[in-house]
């Protein structure tokens, strides 16, 4: 047999086989004459070395066999993450169980960045609205039910409807709550209303919403078609809008607001009088007073600054929530005097404190300031009510 040497060819299965047979025959053949003779060590190793020619080249039959791949049964996709589900099955009460679904506030376009001072309801409609589409499954239920005319359900609601009716029954015992829980209670029957009309008015032109003014003034500011023309709104109804603030504060109770609540009603007073300058140079003050005491250092999240470039920090907020604290976004809009920056128009804290200009400090000025701050007073108030109980 052949001995394998450097460079000679490795013998075919066939030729390993004849080896094996020979080496075979050539055992009985011995084994015939001597039943206790074993094979040489030569024969050994050509005997062991043709097996293993012989085992190598036997191919495994499954080697190449591929196990065929099953795709399991999917639940259906209805939208609903774990997230959302958490937050109406959460410890946190009632309240927080039905109104606490994440907010998505606006994702600032690229040119707005640029031009900070400028952002309102009138920019949206010039560069499109997607931002403010509301994105949870929670908030799409809000605005499709149409919180009033709930007979009209939209195409996502119905389908919601129909594949959850048992988890929904369960959750929401009726629209009533939900609707209750979405809103403060100045906002609640206004027809048709929706969560981007909302946010057109409290952060993108920074008027306030929560708990005042009065529904019949909301529901014109909310369908107001521009910024113009909700600040004309402010213009006229300045003393209904200061009679709503005044009513809503004298019911707050907390010591813990009675500073904050005095000084807002000297602030009415002032307006009611005339003294529209220290009217809204004490909403400025206050403003900032409540911010400080309520965020801390977490305010600068929510306002302009260097760090933060738009007002994402405002998803993590509840609707409530929301609507009470999304006109600070504006108020705080960035102003420097020094710089020569051209003074707002709309209320602005940072122009209250280091202007005497009239073209921020007048009447519409003083009545936008008062809603925000008034109705963060009340947003307040119910917090610390929610607390003791």
């Amino acid at each position: 047999m052949p001995e394998e040497g450097e460079g000679s060819e490795e013998p075919s299965s066939d030729t390993a086989s004849e080896a094996l047979r020979r080496a075979l025959h050539n055992r009985r053949a011995k084994a015939s004459g001597n039943s206790q003779e074993e094979l040489t060590p030569e024969e050994q190793e050509e005997l062991r070395r043709s097996a293993e020619k012989i085992r190598s080249s036997i191919v495994n039959p499954l080697a190449n066999y591929k196990i065929p791949k099953f795709a399991l049964p999917q639940m259906p996709q209805i939208g609903i993450s774990s997230e959302v589900i958490n937050r109406f099955m959460g410890t946190h009460g009632a309240y927080d169980q039905i109104a606490k679904p994440v907010f998505p506030a606006i994702h600032m376009q690229d040119a707005w960045t640029n031009n900070l001072g400028v952002i309102n309801s009138d920019i949206i409609k010039r560069f499109g609205a997607p931002q403010l589409q509301a994105q949870s499954i929670i908030d799409q239920l809000a605005k499709n039910f149409d919180l009033g005319a709930i007979n009209q359900y939209t195409k996502l609601a119905e389908q919601f409807r129909v594949q959850q009716t048992s988890w929904f029954k369960d959750i929401i015992l009726n629209l009533d709550k939900l609707q209750t829980a979405f809103w403060p209670p100045n906002l609640r029957d206004i027809e048709g209303l929706g969560l981007d009309d909302v946010e057109a008015v409290v952060m993108l032109d920074g008027i306030g919403l929560y708990n005042v003014p009065r529904q019949s003034i909301a529901a014109a500011l909310v369908r107001a078609n521009s910024v113009q023309e909700r600040r004309e709104i402010l213009g006229r109804r300045w003393k209904a809008i200061s009679s709503d603030c005044r009513k809503a504060i004298k019911a707050c109770e907390s010591e813990a607001l009675d500073t904050y609540v005095a000084t807002a009603i000297a602030a009415l007073d002032a307006l009611d009088a005339g003294h529209t300058q220290a009217a809204q140079a004490l909403v400025g003050s206050l403003t900032d007073a409540l911010l400080i005491d309520y965020l801390g250092d977490k305010r600068y999240l929510y306002t302009p600054n260097k760090k933060t470039k738009n007002s994402d920090a405002y998803n993590e907020f509840g609707i409530r929530k929301f609507i009470a604290l999304a006109p600070m976004w504006q108020a705080y809009q960035q102003f420097w005097a020094r710089n020569g920056d051209v003074v707002p128009s709309t209320f602005n804290r940072n122009a209250t404190a280091h202007t005497v200009n009239s073209r921020q400090f007048n009447r519409r000025n003083a009545a936008q300031g008062l809603l925000f701050v008034c109705g963060l007073i009340t947003f307040l108030e119910e917090l610390l009510q929610r607390r003791q109980a």
